[in-house]
């Protein structure tokens, strides 16, 4: 074992000499693992910055994407008790309640200049985007 750069101190031993930073599995599992929350948060932090109709939907399918992962592991775990059940409903409904006053007309209307009738079709969109974002990173992580 050999000291190379790694991408920080804990993984020094992961790599051997003989082995190339691509090559190797265990730095690119701590690559994507440590990478991905990164990126996902960059999406409402984007859309902050951006008052623009762009910028409601990124931060809202960032909520819808949180509200279908924290449901996902409910139809899958058989394993999870009434508290888990309760923690996880208490933070859906409290996404539930934020992407309610992102659709409120004072936010969606007079922020980000949505009427009544484009806030249906821009919900859908960031609901999709939230649906893609989880797929991809459920698929990531297999």
């Amino acid at each position: 074992m050999g000291f190379k750069w790694t991408y920080n101190f804990w993984y020094i031993d992961l790599i051997r000499d003989s082995d190339s930073l691509l090559g190797n599995e265990q730095f690119l599992r701590h690559i994507k693992s440590n990478f991905t929350p990164s990126l996902i948060i960059l999406l409402p932090i984007i859309g902050i910055f951006i008052n623009k109709k762009i910028g409601w939907i990124l931060i809202t399918s960032f909520f819808y994407m949180i509200i279908i992962a924290l449901i996902f592991p409910l139809t899958k775990d058989d394993s999870l008790d009434i508290s888990d059940y309760l923690t996880m409903g208490l933070f859906i409904g409290l996404i539930i309640f934020i992407i309610t006053v992102m659709n409120m007309k004072k936010i969606s209307e007079v922020t980000y200049g949505f009427t009544k009738s484009q806030l249906i079709t821009k919900n859908i969109i960031a609901s999709i985007i939230g649906m893609t974002l989880t797929i991809v990173i459920i698929y990531i992580k297999k």
